[in-house]
């Protein structure tokens, strides 16, 4: 995992700890969707 990728995750899950109710849910399926997208690109990549 590059250092640009873990950093981005932790931000997003500082964000999701911040929020509440519908942003928190707003935010995890956001977290969620850009950890598929990067699964999909990794695995082009490779």
């Amino acid at each position: 995992m590059n250092e640009q990728y873990v950093n981005k995750l932790e931000k997003m899950k500082e964000n999701i700890c911040l929020a509440t109710g519908r942003e928190q849910r707003r935010l995890i399926t956001e977290l969620v969707l850009f950890i598929e997208r990067e699964r999909h690109d990794s695995k082009r990549r490779n």
